[in-house]
């Protein structure tokens, strides 16, 4: 198995870049799901009060995207539509 890619730093949160997507689903920011690979997505996308879906093949580890706070996690990228249907019915 390779070795997973790490991040070079954890950047900060940008909840200003999410404003756009939500205002496209009439300003509901929990009808929106973003997908985390690295810290800063999920902890932009809480900060926006949108959902985060972590992505186990991003650059972080499983427990290191849920302590961060995603609402869910897909193991994989055909895990991604039930991980997004689950939070965002």
């Amino acid at each position: 198995v390779p070795e997973r890619p790490r991040a070079r730093s954890a950047y900060p949160p940008r909840p200003a870049q999410l404003p756009p997507a939500i205002s496209g689903f009439a300003g509901r920011a929990g009808a929106l799901a973003e997908l985390e690979a690295a810290l800063g997505d999920g902890r932009m996308a809480r900060a926006a009060g949108a959902k985060a879906v972590g992505v186990a093949w991003g650059y972080h580890e499983v427990d290191e995207l849920e302590a961060a706070g995603a609402h869910a996690i897909a193991a994989t990228f055909r895990d991604v539509p039930d991980a997004v249907h689950r939070l965002v019915p």
